[in-house]
């Protein structure tokens, strides 16, 4: 159906499911066990996890749990965003 303004309607955006193992890992991370919460979400991220990469990249930015790494936050948002960006 056409908008009022004959606008084209918005593409639909497909997401994958968050995985069991991402949840794990954020859940570790309010835990006392946070550096191997920080860990699992490192190898996720390394095996291409959008979502593991983008909490990394607003961990490294916000220097939560770590010390702040502007480097390691640009490059996990430029991974996040490559792949569903090629």
């Amino acid at each position: 159906m056409d908008s009022p303004l004959n606008l084209p309607e918005p593409e639909m955006i497909y997401h994958p499911p968050v995985s069991k193992e991402y949840w794990k890992a954020m859940h570790l991370l309010s835990s006392d066990d946070a550096d191997k919460g920080l860990k699992m979400l490192t190898d996720l991220a390394e095996k291409g996890d959008t979502d593991a990469a983008y909490q990394l990249r607003k961990i490294y930015s916000e220097g939560v749990f770590v010390y702040r790494d502007l480097e390691k936050a640009e490059k996990y948002l430029r991974q996040a965003v490559a792949v569903n960006n090629p």
